[in-house]
């Protein structure tokens, strides 16, 4: 004859209900996060992307100026360098005179 089986264990009412809820509960929560909360929060970040977009070409474009700017400012060191620049490695003399 086989082993008797115990008897499952006893779950108060109370608690089985509390468990119950708890799920229904989280599960609820989930729901609505994931179907209304970040649908929501996804417009109005979106809303937000295209109001500031106007002041985020404008910032772009000064960014690009900017370094357009310091590219022509370089360039014009760079060539006065040059132009000081003597091939035996001496200084130029200031009237011309060598």
């Amino acid at each position: 004859m086989p082993p008797a089986r115990k008897p499952p264990v006893a779950m108060s009412s109370i608690v089985h209900r509390g468990i119950v809820l708890t799920l229904f509960g989280i599960t609820t929560w989930g729901m609505a996060h994931l179907f209304y909360f970040q649908p929501m929060d996804r417009i109005k970040r979106g809303k937000e992307l295209y109001e500031n977009q106007i002041e985020y070409a404008k910032k772009k474009e000064e960014n690009e100026q900017a370094a357009k700017d310091k590219v022509e400012k370089r360039e014009v060191l760079l060539a006065r360098a040059a132009q000081a620049a003597v091939p035996s490695h001496r200084l130029r003399v200031a009237d011309g005179d060598s």
